[in-house]
């Protein structure tokens, strides 16, 4: 019969160090995270104890706090492309209107390759790239 009240305790307790774990791999927003909260305990804790209760708070290992600390930020600002497109004038923009009319009249759907292959047969000194229109 089953008694827990009769098994010893040290029978019972099982030594952590012995116990193997799995590592578990953080995502990049959760080191983000990790890496927050040890920068706000820094700064109102000082160097004291800030890796053992950041690791207490977000329950990740201390090793773990200690690598992606050591690590830091590892996200790069995008670069952003510039988009630059030459303003489009009246009579060009009121020529592009009248092509696409015309397009629909013909029963052709007007994607964008055709009507920029069109306003460069119409039109020679057409200056506009595909993308402008």
């Amino acid at each position: 019969m089953f008694r827990p009240w009769e098994i010893s305790n040290s029978a019972s307790v099982i030594d952590e160090n012995s116990v193997q774990r799995r590592k578990r791999h953080l995502s990049s927003d959760a080191q983000d995270i990790v890496l927050s909260v040890y920068n706000k305990l820094l700064k109102r804790m000082g160097d004291k104890g800030v890796i053992k209760e950041t690791s207490e708070l977000t329950n990740v290992p201390i090793r773990t706090v200690c690598r992606i600390v050591s690590a830091g930020s590892n996200h790069l600002p995008r670069k952003r492309t510039k988009i630059s497109f030459k303003r489009i004038d009246n009579f060009t923009e009121e020529h592009v209107r009248r092509t696409i009319y015309n397009f629909y009249l013909n029963n052709e759907i007007p994607t964008l390759r055709e009507i920029y292959q069109s306003l460069m047969r119409s039109e020679a000194g057409f200056e506009y790239s595909e993308t402008t229109l």
